[in-house]
């Protein structure tokens, strides 16, 4: 496509999820939460461009969701789940080809 080169990316993601609040029981207070490591997917798409030789710059996009994340409630005595947010990601980068 001359000076431009776009594309797709599809992935596996793997991060990090925290959910929690802290319960002023006693006087350090009671940590309810949990924090776990997910499996989720990622997509995206961008464009490459030829701005010299030598020179091009990316424009791109990627959207990641890591899923829900379930804990135990010890005051109810069942299953909270927290789900999250997708993640987006926008990104601009410059390379230069030697």
């Amino acid at each position: 496509m001359g000076k431009f080169l776009p594309y797709f990316t599809a992935g596996v993601a793997i991060g990090k999820v925290q959910a929690g609040t802290r319960v002023p029981l006693v006087a350090d207070g009671i940590d309810l939460g949990k924090s776990d490591v997910n499996v989720g997917w990622m997509y995206g798409f961008g464009i490459d461009a030829s701005i010299q030789d030598n020179l091009s710059v990316r424009f791109e996009y990627n959207q990641t969701d890591l899923g829900d994340l379930d804990y135990f409630i010890p005051a109810q005595g069942q299953i909270g789940t927290v789900p999250f947010e997708d993640i987006d990601t926008f990104k601009v980068g410059v390379s230069y080809h030697y």
